[in-house]
Order: C-alpha cells, then sequence, then structure tokens
C-alpha cells in the first residue's frame, strides 16, 4: 500500500471510486430504479489497510446508508459520520411495531448536512406513518424520495412534488388506477409503467403523460406490434430512455417480425437458421441529450435451440450497441468449442451483460 501515500487526495479518491462499490449487473427482469449502491468487499478491505486510506475510504463506506430495524441504534451512534458523507438513505420498514421513525425523524435528519436522495421500501403491511412520510418530503436537504408502493391515501392530497414511484403497472395490480392518477395529478413521478396494452391506457388511468417517465415495459398482446405511438410518446416523455416489448409466451414475435429486427431475421432465414431460436423479448434504448435521439436496440432475449454461435454471430453484426443479453439455452443440445463462445463473445464492443436462464452444461463445452 506503499504507492498509494504519493497520491495526492484527489487521485486516491479516484482510485478507491473504481472499486467502492459492488457492479451491478442489469437484468431484464428488474426495471426498478434505485439510488442505492453496495459497497464492495474491495472497499473494506482498502479501509482497513492504513490510516490514510481509512480516512480516504470514509466517504464512499457512508456514501449510501441502509436503515432498518436491526442497525438503527448503531446508526445514531455515528451520527457525527451521517452528517457529511451519505448521498442516499435506503429504509427499509418491517411489520410491527418499531421505534425506527423517531430514531430517524428526531436524531438522524437533524444531523443531515448534504442534499440526498432518499428511497422507501414497504409492504402493504408495513408502510410508513403519514407524519413520517411528511418529514421525510418535508426536509430540506431531502431532493427526491423513491418508493416501491403507492403511498398510504391519506397522503395523496399533499405535495408529491419530491415523490418518484419506482414502477406501476397496469391493469393495476395493488393499486387503483384512481390512486394512480391521483398521485401523479398531485405531482408524483413515475420511473417505470409496465402495461398489457397500451391503447388501453385512456381506459385504464385516464391520462397518457407521465411525469420523470424513463422506462416503459409493453407485454405483446396484439399483432402485429404497433409502433406508430413511439414518436409522439417519446416527444411528450423527455426522459424516456428505454421501451421493452415482452412476449415470453411468443404470442407475437413468432408471427410478425418487428420492423427494428426484421435485418437480424433476413440474415438469419438467408443461413438456413430461423428455427434455431425465437425472441422473447426487445429492448430499445435513445441516448437522451444527444443531438440524435434515434432508438435503437439495446437488450435482447432469445430462446436457442441449436447453432449458438452462428446466432450469436449474427446477433453481434446485427446489433453492435447491444447492452443487455439474455439466454435462454434450455432446449439447446449442441456441444461448443470454448474458443469460438470466447471469441464469438468479444464481438459485443457495448455488452454489459449476457445472463443465460440455464448455463451450458459442462458436456456442452469442449475445451
Amino acid at each position: 500500500m506503499r504507492p498509494f501515500s504519493l497520491f495526492p487526495n484527489e487521485l486516491l479518491h479516484v482510485v478507491i471510486d473504481y472499486v467502492a462499490y459492488a457492479p451491478v449487473t442489469p437484468e431484464l427482469d428488474s426495471p426498478f430504479k434505485t439510488f442505492f449502491k453496495q459497497a464492495s468487499p474491495d472497499l473494506l478491505a482498502l479501509s482497513l489497510a492504513n490510516w490514510r486510506l481509512r480516512l480516504a475510504c470514509l466517504r464512499f463506506l457512508f456514501a449510501h446508508i441502509k436503515i432498518c430495524n436491526d442497525n438503527i441504534e448503531k446508526l445514531v451512534d455515528h451520527h457525527a459520520l451521517l452528517s457529511k458523507f451519505p448521498k442516499s438513505l435506503l429504509i427499509e420498514f418491517d411489520p410491527g411495531p418499531s421505534q425506527m421513525e423517531d430514531q430517524i425523524i428526531y436524531r438522524i435528519l437533524p444531523q443531515l448536512e448534504r442534499p440526498l436522495c432518499v428511497e422507501l421500501n414497504w409492504t402493504f403491511d408495513s408502510r410508513p406513518s403519514r407524519h413520517f412520510f411528511l418529514a421525510i418530503c418535508g426536509h430540506p436537504i431531502i431532493t427526491t424520495v423513491l418508493v416501491n408502493l403507492l403511498p398510504h391515501k391519506s397522503m395523496h392530497d399533499g405535495d408529491l412534488s419530491k415523490v418518484i414511484l419506482a414502477q406501476a403497472t397496469t391493469p393495476a395490480y395493488g393499486m387503483s388506477s384512481l390512486s394512480l392518477r391521483d398521485c401523479l395529478t398531485n405531482g408524483m413521478g413515475l420511473a417505470c409503467l409496465e402495461l398489457y396494452k397500451f391503447d388501453t391506457l385512456d381506459e385504464e388511468l385516464g391520462i397518457r403523460t407521465f411525469p420523470g417517465l424513463e422506462e416503459l415495459r409493453i407485454w405483446m398482446e396484439d399483432i402485429p406490434l404497433v409502433t406508430s405511438w413511439l414518436p409522439v410518446f417519446s416527444s411528450t416523455h423527455r426522459a424516456l430512455k428505454k421501451v421493452w416489448f415482452l412476449d415470453d409466451d411468443q404470442r407475437c414475435f413468432a408471427v410478425h417480425t418487428p420492423t427494428f429486427i426484421s435485418s437480424f431475421d433476413e440474415e438469419t432465414r438467408r443461413e438456413g437458421l430461423e428455427a434455431s431460436y425465437t425472441v422473447k423479448r426487445i429492448g430499445l434504448r435513445r441516448d437522451i441529450g444527444h443531438s440524435s435521439q434515434e432508438w435503437y436496440v439495446m437488450g435482447l432475449a432469445l430462446s436457442i435451440n441449436t447453432s449458438l454461435v452462428e446466432i450469436l454471430m449474427l446477433v453481434a453484426s446485427s446489433f453492435p450497441k447491444l447492452e443487455d443479453l439474455s439466454l435462454d439455452l434450455g432446449t439447446d443440445k449442441g456441444v461448443y468449442d470454448i474458443d469460438d463462445l470466447s471469441s464469438v463473445l468479444a464481438r459485443f464492443s457495448s455488452l454489459r451483460s449476457c445472463a443465460p436462464s440455464q448455463s451450458l452444461l459442462p458436456a456442452q463445452i469442449s475445451i
């Protein structure tokens, strides 16, 4: 660790930031927005090396704090650190009586000195009290309150301009459409909307504008897939950067090929591979803030029957900006050379995650 002693503090913080947090693997089934970052084992080990690294690591160790019944007393004892470093608080509620709300309101919130975001995670049996929710939303240091469920109906008529709901589904499971509409009308934002038919938005919610919407997920029921609404919808939702079309039951894509994967479909037919795979999910992205905001394919979920390497080669050439790839290999019985697999995966220059829902068996890999 001696070379670190020669680093200026600014450079030392850059190095620590690189290893500070556990990498997040994007998952097609996890659209939920979060501010929380889990400290990595490397950060914990680095903080024990010497006194200078310990001081430098403090801002990262206490940048994202998880609060629950089990650790609230310990956190209160470290209130001096809480006043300087947190960027986000993740507060998890458990069913049953608890003193956690009072501890947070009267002993933690008064110590906060810098703007931060708060995440509130609760179940239908462990909602926060109205008093606590209003205290969080009204605190001047707190800029954003991310919630996993709608607030209690007694809070729907208040100022919800700081509140963002992580995800809503329509038809509305676990919440009424009226409650969701009331919250949106009173300033609440929505990060992700999941729906089963775009044309029923007016009927389900009575609105077509969702403040702060970043991701749209549509379960396919219509054949053919119609996307004529996307330009208008995306123009009225400036923050929208992802759209997922989900066809896990293979009702739509097997019958009608969407235009944004038509070139890939043509290539597989030309190579005689059309029966080797099925498309289950397609993700589109646009780069917010760039001069060109065209939609491109950034995510795919495929079910592979055979010819894995050949299919991956065509995927890599057809979708150069692909970030998330999910592979269902349950019916693929082929045997593949490990060097061929490594070579074809190296062609994905933008890939962040490749998640097989069922891995190849050892007998299917030759070395």
